[in-house]
C-alpha cells in the first residue's frame, strides 16, 4: 500500500508561521500556532537580527515513487528553484538572490521537507517567492535535464560507494517488495526515465 499524501495547499496557507532566529537553549521560549487552516507550527521568537527561518514538511516522499521511476520525489526537490509562476530557470534564481532569501527541500521516504530563511523586510516577497516555488514549479525541460545529468554523476557514484551498496543490499533484503527497499535517491536507470510528466504527476500528490 502507497503511503497516503496530505494535500499541499493546507501547508501553503500556513507558510506565514515562521520560526525566528533561534535562542541560547536556556532562554528559548517554543509557542504552538495554528493557522486557519489548522496546520499548527512551533513559533520561537527573537528579535536581536532581522531574520526569518522556517523549517516544514508534509506527507509524500520516496516511497511514493512509482516503481521503476524511484528517484522521482528526490528528482522534485532539485527542480523546485529551476522555474516558477512566471520566472524561467535563471529569472526564478536571480530573484531569489535578489532578496537574500535561501530554500532548500529535501525528500525522504515519508516526508517532503523544506527549509527557507530570508530577512525580514523582504519576508512578503520572499514568502511569495516561496509559495509559488512550491504551487506552481515549471519542470521545464532545458534545467530537467541538467538537474538529471547531476542526479546521474551522483547515482553512478553510489553505485561504486561500498557503505551505499551494503546498505542498498540490507535495506532489500530486510524490505523485501516495501517501498524501503528502493533506492530513494534513485538509480542510474530510474533516473533516465523519469520525465517531466512523471514529475508533474508527483507534484500534484503532494
Amino acid at each position: 500500500m502507497r503511503p497516503l499524501m496530505r494535500p499541499l495547499r493546507p501547508l501553503l496557507a500556513a507558510i506565514a508561521v515562521v520560526t525566528l532566529f533561534v535562542l541560547p537553549a536556556e532562554a528559548i521560549s517554543i509557542k504552538e500556532v495554528k493557522s486557519k487552516a489548522g496546520i499548527t507550527a512551533w513559533l520561537v521568537e527573537d528579535h536581536t537580527n532581522p531574520l526569518i527561518a522556517m523549517q516544514f514538511s508534509f506527507q509524500g516522499g520516496a516511497a511514493n515513487d512509482p516503481a521503476g521511476k524511484e528517484g522521482t520525489a528526490n528528482f522534485i526537490t532539485g527542480m523546485m528553484d529551476e522555474g516558477a509562476g512566471d520566472l524561467d530557470s535563471a529569472a526564478f534564481q536571480a530573484k531569489r538572490d535578489e532578496l537574500a532569501m535561501k530554500m532548500s527541500f529535501n525528500a525522504n521516504f515519508d516526508q517532503f521537507e523544506g527549509s527557507f530563511q530570508t530577512l525580514t523586510d523582504k519576508r512578503d516577497q520572499s514568502f511569495g517567492l516561496l509559495k509559488v516555488a512550491l504551487s506552481k514549479p515549471h519542470f521545464d525541460q532545458d534545467p530537467l535535464d541538467r538537474v538529471r545529468d547531476q542526479l546521474l554523476v551522483a547515482a553512478r557514484r553510489n553505485e561504486e560507494e561500498p557503505d551505499n551498496i551494503s546498505s542498498s543490499t540490507w535495506m532489500a533484503k530486510a524490505f523485501g517488495d516495501h517501498p524501503y527497499a528502493r533506492q530513494s535517491e534513485g538509480t542510474v536507470k530510474s533516473i533516465a526515465t523519469i520525465t517531466a510528466d512523471d514529475l508533474r504527476s508527483m507534484h500534484r500528490e503532494l
